[in-house]
């Protein structure tokens, strides 16, 4: 049994958006989106911390109502389109470390994947946990094979874009997995060390498609919507 560790878990949440005016405060299934992020970070006991790092009034009024922190506000230099996560997180452990809080591990949860459950984050704490790793990292699986993938030529022709022809039968095909972008569990040194939330020897923690919808789009928000209203009709 490995003693328990110290972990933050860091919602990244902007008030900027371009595709989606205002999405992480935009009202889903009945309350703000970021919302059901925080509150699945919270049951999920998993986290000693759950701080949200923004530069956005609205959304630090919305996170502390909801019960998390926001012990600091984000630059606006990292509040851009341009701003990479680790950028963030690194500004994240910094204002923390200020304060003497150095946690163990970083547990990034994007306030786009709404459906991920208290249920996906404690799996992923117990993988990482089961094989003492450095990193957990949730994926969903493709629903189509690189090996089916085409491209089109100037003057219409298919052709295979991966080498070769794609098996006959789907069954044939092998299971490909993507990064769904709902959680991230790295240790925080390799994290500052690597610059990498996917660092090598990352483990996977399998999520199934309905719950691993990432809000970029008004569409994407309305099948959002439309699976969280599902999923509390059902319970």
């Amino acid at each position: 049994m490995l003693p328990p560790v110290s972990i933050l878990a860091l919602i990244p949440a902007r008030g900027a958006s371009k595709g989606l005016p205002r999405k992480n405060v935009k009202p889903l299934a009945g309350k703000p989106m970021i919302v059901w992020t925080i509150e699945a970070a919270l049951q999920s006991k998993v986290a000693e911390r759950v701080v949200v790092s923004t530069e956005d009034d609205a959304i630090a009024r919305v996170a502390r109502n909801a019960g998390a922190e926001v012990p600091f506000r984000r630059p606006a230099t990292l509040a851009t389109d341009t701003a990479d996560s680790f950028s963030v997180a690194k500004h994240a452990l910094a204002a923390l470390a200020a304060d003497g809080y150095r946690p163990q591990f970083l547990l990034l949860l994007q306030p786009t994947s709404p459906l991920r459950t208290a249920q996906d984050i404690r799996r992923a704490a117990r993988v990482r946990e089961s094989h003492d790793a450095d990193a957990v990292v949730s994926v969903a699986e493709s629903p189509h094979s690189p090996q089916w993938l085409q491209t089109i030529d100037a003057g219409g022709v298919l052709h295979p874009w991966a080498g070769g022809k794609g098996p006959s039968r789907r069954q044939d095909a092998p299971r490909i997995y993507c990064p769904n972008g709902a959680l991230y569990l790295v240790r925080t040194r390799t994290l500052l060390r690597a610059k990498d939330f996917s660092p090598p020897g990352a483990l996977a923690c399998v999520m199934p498609p309905e719950r691993s919808v990432d809000v970029d789009t008004a569409h994407d928000f309305a099948v959002a919507g439309f699976l969280l209203r599902r999923q509390l009709h059902r319970t």
